[in-house]
């Protein structure tokens, strides 16, 4: 046999299109709403046609199956949703990791590097002073692990406890983030 909302052994085509118009009203649903827009407010050849064919049933199995699907597509949006944060995390981080370890990105303005007879030998990446350290926090900020601003914990009788947590990572200096990048990276600075 169908889903419960198909048409049931019997019941004719009139009251099927009836319980089609009953099931499409969603929340509001309402014998007497299908009454005045399509059966003249006829409500009593409804309530018949509701007792008869099970209406109050079917549409709550058609309901229960909608929220269902609902629920499913929602945690897949969710999973995807998870999936291309950790995906953007992961390359966040390589690309802090690089940085870290003295790696410049692909994309960043190069100059010439000479030798003492002014030979090109190579090129070197241009820097910005700050540029590093505006880089790092706009990675951290960008995957949610930027600094804590504020932290508001509740005590154990439940008044309120205030712990402000001003970290001023954004003040840090380049032998302070030079010093941060040797100790994630075991490098010595060089």
């Amino acid at each position: 046999m169908g889903k419960p909302w198909s048409r049931q052994k019997g019941e004719t085509p009139k009251a099927f299109e009836a319980f089609g118009q009953y099931l499409k009203l969603g929340p509001k649903r309402s014998l007497a709403i299908v009454a005045d827009a399509h059966h003249r407010g006829n409500v009593r050849k409804l309530e018949t046609w509701s007792a008869k064919y099970g209406w109050v049933e079917r549409v709550a199995a058609f309901d229960a199956e909608q929220l269902a699907k609902d629920m499913e597509r929602r945690e897949e949006h969710k999973e995807r949703l998870r999936q291309e944060l950790f995906d953007e995390a992961s390359a966040a981080l390589a690309i802090l990791f690089g940085l870290l370890r003295g790696q410049v990105p692909a994309d960043a303005a190069t100059v010439a590097q000479l030798n003492k007879q002014g030979q090109v030998i190579g090129e070197i990446p241009i820097v910005k002073p700050g540029t590093l350290k505006e880089i790092i926090f706009g990675i951290l900020d960008r995957i949610g692990l930027g600094p804590a601003k504020r932290v508001e914990l509740t005590g154990r009788d439940g008044e309120n406890i205030e712990l402000l947590a001003r970290h001023k990572l954004e003040t840090l200096d380049t032998d302070t983030l030079v010093a941060i990048r040797d100790v994630l990276t075991g490098g010595d600075g060089k």
